[in-house]
């Protein structure tokens, strides 16, 4: 994400004082507002820390049939590409509302490290995500309108296809492990990401790039997603009015368990492209029509903030969608939180046991 606000730097601008506004215009003017996008981001990172460590841990803690289904393998797998959203990519945001996009804290190979892999993990986890959700829909889709055949996506091969959207993401951003590096300035030291150097152009390249990042992980899993859950709904509603009052009752129950499902899967669909829209159309903007001397710096700010705030909204707010619609994970959140409290009581009472019998 880092590479549209270095690019648009390099856009030329007649005013002077816009074009500094440009190169800090993630950073945030007043001290109020600092906290407040602080605030923001902690919320936010809390939330996706602990959510999806909780995901991950049931999953783990749970080797039951129930989560070992293909829906649940592919929402852990989601929840892993959010903690590294949370872990790694979130305090460099909240860095930002204080210093602007480039700066950087730490040098020597660490420094180098996280720049690399910061920028990296930001690209790789949002294709992960986008990947998982079209094969859950692809799971759904196929269990629900062929019902009596084999299916593709099975508990035993979900790893398989789990691992693929681990390797194309990979594959397609492994690059951004290069093209990063530590720049030393005068004053500051800048992590930027320059192609120039490893490619020899820039502009129309990086058009380039953002076109097929668009097309592959924007577009065609939109259409996908939408023809998948539409072909659900529409299979699903015909199945209520034809078969409703003459179904048992645990086609009943199978039936209602399908609706819970799918609700939710399409929330977080939703949620996802919600949360991307605002930052691809600021993406475009700045590629294809980078003219922006009309706009004034505090607006740039506040469409920045909001753009990459957004983005990062499903990984806080896909574990309450979870927890809201499913029992299983909302029985397994309460389960492993009450394992969680006694096993640190256990922890935190034994050694005075000890220390008393003594």
């Amino acid at each position: 994400m880092d590479r549209v606000l270095n690019a648009s730097r390099n856009s030329s601008l007649t005013n002077v004082t816009l074009e500094s506004c440009r190169l800090t215009y993630t950073a945030m003017d007043s001290t109020s507002s600092q906290i407040c996008v602080t605030m923001a981001y902690g919320i936010l990172l809390l939330l996706a820390l602990v959510g999806n460590c909780l995901i991950v841990g049931l999953y783990y803690r749970n080797p039951g049939r129930q989560l070992r289904s293909p829906i649940h393998y592919f929402i852990s797998n989601m929840a892993v590409s959010d903690i590294l959203i949370a872990v790694l990519v979130i305090p460099r945001r909240i860095q930002e509302a204080y210093l602007g996009w480039s700066p950087w804290l730490i040098d020597g190979i660490l420094g180098e490290i996280l720049c690399r892999l910061v920028n990296f993990s930001d690209e790789v986890s949002m294709a992960v995500s986008i990947q998982s959700m079209v094969f859950i829909a692809f799971e759904r889709f196929w269990s629900i309108m062929l019902p009596m055949s084999q299916p593709v996506i099975t508990a035993k091969h979900s790893p398989r296809f789990i691992a693929f959207t681990w390797i194309f993401a990979i594959s397609i951003f492994f690059r951004y492990l290069f093209t990063h590096k530590l720049v030393y300035g005068d004053k500051e030291l800048w992590c930027k990401h320059d192609w120039q150097e490893m490619f020899g152009t820039w502009e129309e390249l990086w058009k380039v790039d953002r076109l097929i990042f668009f097309v592959l992980f924007v577009a065609i899993p939109f259409v996908l997603l939408v023809s998948f859950y539409s072909a659900i709904i529409f299979c699903l509603y015909r199945q209520e009015k034809r078969f409703g009052h003459l179904a048992f009752q645990a086609q009943r129950t199978t039936a209602r368990e399908n609706k819970r499902i799918t609700v939710m899967l399409i929330l977080v669909v939703i949620l996802f492209f919600i949360g991307w829209t605002p930052y691809y159309l600021y993406t475009f903007k700045h590629y294809f029509l980078p003219n922006t001397s009309k706009w004034s710096c505090v607006f740039l700010k506040n469409l920045t903030f909001t753009a990459i705030y957004l983005n990062y909204v499903n990984a806080g707010l896909n574990p309450l969608i979870y927890y809201t619609f499913n029992d299983t994970y909302r029985k397994g959140f309460r389960e492993l939180v009450k394992h969680l409290c006694i096993c640190k009581c256990i922890r935190f009472i034994r050694p005075r046991v000890q220390d008393n019998s003594d």
